[in-house]
């Protein structure tokens, strides 16, 4: 791959915080809907338009939504595992139409979501550490590939 992009990981405290936030983010979910299932269904709800960019069956996206994120939350504090996750990432999702935009919309699905999810549990330390890793990821994500 050219044209690496390399993101700043974060610090050990915002990794560990950002952690255990994942952690009580997916045990606010419980069947019939996860955590991953609830960003798509709010994402479809404000962005229909994306709707069809995706199967028509979720499960094997859900699973690699939460995969994901769970991949790059347990390595937020390690910069060359976290970067090369990205770069597959950005690839990817160029190859599958994602445009800068998309990422926007998916900052306030995500916001929503945790937000709906943590409720008064939520601190704004936590929100400065899901701005950070979101606001890294999307930066990341919207470089261009050549």
């Amino acid at each position: 791959m050219s044209n690496v992009v390399q993101s700043e990981a974060l610090n050990p405290e915002e990794a560990a915080r950002l952690r255990e936030n994942l952690v009580n983010l997916v045990a606010n979910f419980s069947p019939p809907i996860s955590l991953a299932e609830r960003i798509y269904e709010r994402l479809f709800e404000i962005a229909p338009q994306v709707r069809s960019m995706f199967s028509p069956n979720m499960d094997m996206q859900t699973n690699k939504l939460l995969a994901m994120l769970t991949t790059l939350v347990n390595f937020a504090g390690d910069p060359s595992k976290f970067n090369e996750h990205l770069e597959r990432l950005r690839y990817s999702h160029a190859d599958y139409g994602v445009e800068a935009a998309h990422y926007d919309v998916l900052k306030e699905v995500m916001f929503h979501v945790i937000t709906e999810a943590m409720g008064d549990a939520l601190t704004e330390a936590d929100v400065a550490v899901w701005t950070k890793f979101y606001d890294t990821i999307a930066n990341h994500m919207k470089q261009p590939i050549n």
